[in-house]
């Protein structure tokens, strides 16, 4: 192989962060700072520009960076020219999550950026529209006796359970007026205890009091 006809492309990479690219990301939430007419950058404005300017803070909609520009960009991405320090930011406005919506270009010096981690983006005032809901809860009354017990309390036979505290209250006792009823067998086998299954119990007295 012939090492002088080998051909590579140069790939230039950089790391872009938030203070690499004059302090702003892409997708970034920002305003406008309160000093931003004693900024130089808005000092160069033309007079266009200022009345767009007061346009966007006349609306309450959230401004979101949609691009960061370097003041003199090269053609390669990578380069490091492109993290001069000075830096021009496009914002738009979202008109919906997600959706932004026109693209303004402005210098860098009249944004600052909103921190609202861990929270979302806030809400303007003219999305919200009137809602008359009122939430008013009242107490749920239980008109079914079990509901509302305590489920320390089990609604089974608790024998198996050693806390006194979990043993169900008895019920009513049930009525079989003290006589012997023969039980129909259906034709299982003859009743004994220590037969497997034991068959039917004959008749009912192991029940009477």
């Amino acid at each position: 192989m012939d090492k002088n006809n080998l051909k590579f492309n140069k790939i230039y990479e950089s790391y872009v962060s938030r203070y690499t690219r004059g302090g702003f990301l892409t997708g970034d939430l920002v305003k406008v700072r309160d000093d931003y007419k004693s900024s130089e950058g808005y000092k160069k404005m033309s007079p266009e520009y200022k009345a767009k300017l007061e346009d966007l803070l006349a609306s309450d909609l959230n401004l979101r960076v949609s691009g960061i520009e370097n003041k003199y960009p090269s053609k390669q991405p990578g380069n490091t020219d492109n993290s001069s320090g000075e830096f021009a930011v496009t914002v738009s406005q979202e008109t919906a999550p997600g959706r932004y919506d026109g693209f303004y270009q402005f210098p860098d010096d009249i944004f600052t950026p909103v921190d609202v981690y861990p929270n979302r983006m806030p809400v303007p005032d003219s999305f919200v529209r009137p809602n008359k809901t009122e939430i008013n809860p009242d107490t749920l009354e239980f008109d079914v006796d079990y509901i509302g017990q305590n489920p320390l309390v089990s609604q089974v036979d608790a024998g198996y359970l050693p806390d006194a505290e979990k043993k169900p209250k008895m019920g009513d006792a049930k009525e079989l007026h003290n006589t012997n009823v023969k039980t129909d067998q259906f034709g299982a086998p003859t009743f004994d205890a220590q037969a497997i299954g034991g068959g039917n119990v004959p008749d009912t007295s192991i029940y009477l009091k």
